[in-house]
């Protein structure tokens, strides 16, 4: 059988609780969706990608990838035509869901969350997946702590939003003269693009891409006042490989052309 669920009927305890948990196993061509859900759901990917269709934007789904369904959010997602699809799952509530997803930085602008270590979490489903089964009040319980232990695996080791932030804004300020992206002081910090620029902009008001501009263009403005550097040393000096384009960047983000800002 590809596709196994299984009810968990425990009224206690209502701050983490849990109402089925299930597994899919090599399914072929799968979709789901689109639906709506009244309660969090947690899937984890073993194997196959496909495609989120999300309201902001399509988002890729990899092996070891959490997708998170928010209650009353649209969910629709597809496997890619011939890609196996093995994945596990567990549809929990109570009033720890929400502070666990604020601690991982989760939320319905961005479902996915990359699992940085997945033997772990593949474990704990799996187990999650048999104890539902044993309805001793014993059984039950530990079923429940296994809930706490997805969790706390999630949370190893991880970091705050704003380290995250503050380590990328060090590598901006001591590598803004390289060819640096989003996406690569993203995968330097171990988190996606998206995840980055969602919670750099809540931190400062700026996009990643916005504060390496803007970090350019304060090192330029230095270099023109206090060198003798032509136009287009400075702007390699910054990390603009192309002189024209370092100047118009330049005129619309300080009012004036690096020349003009030079005599004045």
């Amino acid at each position: 059988m590809s596709m196994q669920e299984n009810q968990f009927n425990f009224t206690m305890p209502k701050e983490l609780n849990m109402y089925y948990c299930g597994r899919r196993i090599k399914t072929m061509n799968h979709t789901y969706g689109p639906e709506i859900r009244t309660h969090f759901l947690i899937v984890y990917i073993e194997e196959g990608t496909g495609t989120l269709f999300h309201k902001n934007g399509n988002i890729r789904l990899c092996p070891h990838h959490l997708l998170i369904m928010f209650p009353n959010e649209r969910i629709h997602y597809k496997v890619d035509e011939d890609s196996p699809w093995t994945i596990s799952w567990i549809g929990v509530y109570g009033n720890l869901v929400n502070d666990f997803f604020k601690m991982l930085n989760i939320d319905a602008e961005y479902p996915v969350y990359p699992v940085e270590n997945p033997e772990m979490i593949e474990r704990i489903l799996n187990d999650i997946f048999l104890y539902s089964y044993d309805h001793s009040l014993s059984g039950k319980i530990h079923c429940i702590s296994l809930i706490y232990d997805f969790f706390a695996a999630l949370l190893k080791n991880k970091k705050l939003k704003d380290d995250y932030v503050k380590e990328a804004i060090h590598i901006i300020k001591y590598n803004f003269d390289k060819d640096i992206s989003v996406n690569s002081i993203a995968q330097t910090l171990h988190i996606t693009g998206c995840h980055l620029s969602r919670i750099f902009k809540m931190e400062t008001g700026l996009s990643p891409k916005e504060f390496i501009i803007n970090e350019r263009i304060k090192n330029a403005c230095d270099l023109l006042k206090n060198s003798h550097a032509s136009i287009k040393e400075i702007a390699l000096s910054v990390g603009i490989p192309d002189p024209l384009y370092f100047s118009r960047l330049f005129k619309r983000k300080m009012g004036m052309s690096p020349k003009e800002f030079r005599e004045k």
